[in-house]
């Protein structure tokens, strides 16, 4: 599989592990998805740039804010394969 194909398919799992909750109900498109990945895939980069996590962090907390999200959720493990984002195998 080629990177680019893994990104995409990394990017929908968390996008829609990453919805919020109102989403549960309405079944909309994530919400933030992107800001969200920006920011996790920034903190677990070596060496951490803090300067530029902030930068997600803002650009993360000005959507919430713009779209009106109340809270994020995790979905339970019973739902885990249809696409949660989980760690990966040590």
């Amino acid at each position: 599989m080629l990177l680019t194909e893994h990104k995409s398919i990394v990017m929908d799992k968390l996008n829609w592990a990453l919805r919020p909750i109102d989403d549960l109900k309405q079944k909309h498109q994530p919400v933030c998805g992107q800001e969200a990945l920006l920011l996790l895939n920034c903190v677990t980069e070596s060496p951490f740039d803090q300067e530029k996590c902030l930068r997600f962090l803002q650009s993360l907390r000005e959507c919430v804010l713009s779209k009106k999200v109340n809270k994020f959720v995790i979905p339970s493990q019973e739902h885990a394969s249809e696409g949660a984002a989980n760690k990966p195998p040590s």
